[in-house]
């Protein structure tokens, strides 16, 4: 099952994408004066609004409209692995929707709001973690199990026609000029 192993390498090498930008994200946390305005709070508003982008209008997409449908009513297993992965994306969409509002409040000079959001960044780094693991482990097989090679080529097919989101990632840190790639400003997020 070649579309398969196809399926999970480019939602794997996505969520390296995730992981990388989530380090960097965490690291920014754990220096000190991060919450102060000034070039690391800059530098941490747009990790975030780089992952809630990539995450809604790129990655989860994918996943919700092309893998997810495919596996909902195969069996018990496949119906929890979807309601999980589902109500999981859900509540990271509501975390770094309040992330936004907390850098906000942060940028304004507020900085006793530093210790919510540094708390609300460790929970989404660690259910994005979990979520990937689940992803990578038990959703991969159960689709190994249940789908056919014709189900995995259809749902290859439909990611690579950008079905799911946008064909091309939000722009990042990473620019891609006649096939070569350089970084650009250090200020921008990891891709």
């Amino acid at each position: 099952m070649l579309a398969a192993q196809c399926v999970f390498t480019m939602l794997s090498a996505e969520h390296s994408v995730i992981r990388r930008n989530l380090s960097a994200l965490m690291d920014l946390v754990r220096t000190d004066g991060w919450h102060r305005p000034g070039a690391m709070l800059d530098r941490l508003g747009d990790l975030v609004k780089f992952l809630h982008t990539y995450e809604r209008d790129f990655h989860a997409g994918k996943e919700r409209e092309c893998l997810l449908p495919a596996l909902q009513g195969r069996g018990p297993e496949a119906d929890r692995l979807v309601l999980e992965v589902e109500l999981a994306d859900a509540h990271h969409g509501v975390l770094l929707s309040r992330a936004l509002a907390l850098l906000q409040a942060l940028s304004r000079g507020d900085s006793a709001r530093a210790p919510e959001l540094a708390d609300l960044l460790g929970h989404y780094e660690a259910g994005v973690l979990r979520l990937q693991s689940i992803e990578e482990g038990e959703l991969f097989r159960i689709g190994q199990e249940l789908l056919c090679g014709e189900d995995w080529s259809q749902i290859a097919s439909a990611m690579s026609r950008g079905a799911g989101g946008s064909r091309r990632p939000p722009v990042s840190g990473w620019q891609t000029a006649g096939g070569s790639t350089s970084r650009a400003a250090s200020s921008h997020p990891l891709h």
